[in-house]
């Protein structure tokens, strides 16, 4: 087997950031770097409590937002989601809503 015939997938990770005494708790979902000269890619929203889950609110911020998921996995602290957003379908985390 040639690993250039495996599919190339975006590894997107989500995780809890909690409250301090200025900022509520938080959800950041990011995007790791892929090259040495590029920086992550991190977005965060607010923690929604009516969801109560950060896997599940991610998912459904993705998804809204055209994401195309079609995995998903954990690491310590995250919750990741492998993605096929590529080419002319190629959407980045800054513009998330």
């Amino acid at each position: 087997m040639n690993h250039h015939t495996t599919p190339n997938y975006r590894l997107i990770k989500a995780r809890f950031i909690g409250p301090t005494k200025d900022k509520g708790a938080r959800l950041c979902i990011e995007q790791p770097s892929r090259y040495n000269n590029e920086k992550p890619q991190r977005r965060y929203f607010s923690f929604s409590h009516s969801i109560g889950n950060i896997e599940e609110q991610a998912y459904q911020i993705l998804k809204a937002n055209g994401w195309n998921i079609i995995g998903r996995c954990s690491v310590l602290k995250s919750y990741c989601f492998i993605v096929d957003n590529w080419g002319d379908d190629y959407l980045q985390i800054k513009d998330l809503k």
